[in-house]
């Protein structure tokens, strides 16, 4: 998974697959991995992961994306 993968959150997993697959809306990603992939990934979920990512996952996403 591009390296993401060395971040265990199964979260993560859901929102890099969806937004490489259909890149849109926070809402458009929850109704896509629930059509596509069968996965509940709750829409506040998806907001409430942002903060996550900023406040302990930040470093480790930038590297693997670089």
């Amino acid at each position: 998974m591009l390296g993401f993968d060395k971040i265990d959150d199964e979260i993560l997993k859901h929102l890099v697959v969806s937004r490489i697959c259909q890149p849109r809306s926070k809402v458009a990603t929850v109704d896509y991995l629930k059509s596509y992939y069968d996965e509940d990934v709750e829409l506040y979920k998806n907001y409430r992961y942002l903060d996550k990512l900023q406040d302990s996952q930040k470093d480790a996403v930038q590297q693997i994306s670089v």
